[in-house]
């Protein structure tokens, strides 16, 4: 995407900056590995242009704070041991279901798959206190909330879209 390179600021402070869409899809998907706690993330585009190179899947529908349209965020996961490979392939159907209770705010039935697939997946051999695949745990603590806020009538379901809003300190 287009940026605008150079110094910004008055006579009196300058400072060498770099401005633009792109700039802040950037620096979102690289807050975003914090969120979800994957390593490598990646947006649409560039993981259709990867897609035949590496092993990915997707992650969420994101929009930074202020940005008018969101983008699909994928993890790219190729790279990590062969036991987690497997495990991300052989639940992204459910995983996919899952999402498919949380997008349509069906909470209760999201809760209930995400903890499905915390018990399948299992521990993570160096971390017993998470589970092997963080994205699980992730929208499990998620989802949770979203269902308490919703019982506390505190979620406005006329305002849902799915769209998870990136805000960056």
């Amino acid at each position: 995407g287009d940026v605008v390179f150079g110094n910004i600021g008055s006579s009196h402070c300058m400072k060498l900056s770099i401005v633009g869409e792109a700039v802040n899809l950037a620096k979102m998907l690289e807050h975003s590995t914090r969120i979800y706690n994957c390593p490598v993330i990646v947006e649409k585009s560039v993981n259709e242009a990867i897609s035949n190179r590496t092993i990915s899947r997707f992650v969420d529908f994101v929009r930074t704070k202020g940005g008018k349209d969101g983008t699909s965020v994928y993890e790219i996961y190729g790279h990590e041991p062969e036991d987690i490979v497997m495990i991300k392939r052989k639940y992204e159907p459910d995983m996919a279901e899952a999402y498919d209770f949380y997008r349509r705010a069906d909470f209760k039935k999201a809760i209930e798959a995400y903890v499905k697939l915390m018990k399948a997946v299992g521990r993570h051999k160096y971390n017993p206190l998470h589970c092997a695949d963080p994205l699980i745990e992730f929208y499990l603590k998620r989802c949770r909330k979203y269902k308490s806020n919703l019982d506390r009538g505190i979620f406005d379901l006329e305002k849902w879209d799915a769209v998870y809003r990136i805000t960056m300190g």
